[in-house]
């Protein structure tokens, strides 16, 4: 079964604000069902896409080289 997170409980995790994560979900880098209209948008994300989003932003900054 599937987990669904509101827009806040994925911002509170993330620790980032609900227009972060908007912005995230508009840009395609987050993936989510708007269960809203077009005009006011309601979105429920997925909890394992909010796990895999944060595993590869993870990932990209252990791959980075230590500051100088």
């Amino acid at each position: 079964m599937t987990n669904w997170l509101l827009v806040s409980e994925v911002a509170q995790v993330m620790r980032v604000s609900d227009h972060h994560v908007r912005r995230l979900i508009r840009t395609g880098l987050l993936s989510a069902v708007n269960v809203g209209g077009e005009r006011r948008p309601t979105y429920r994300i997925d909890q394992r896409a909010v796990e895999s989003y944060m595993n590869a932003r993870r990932t990209l900054i252990m791959d980075r080289p230590p500051p100088r």
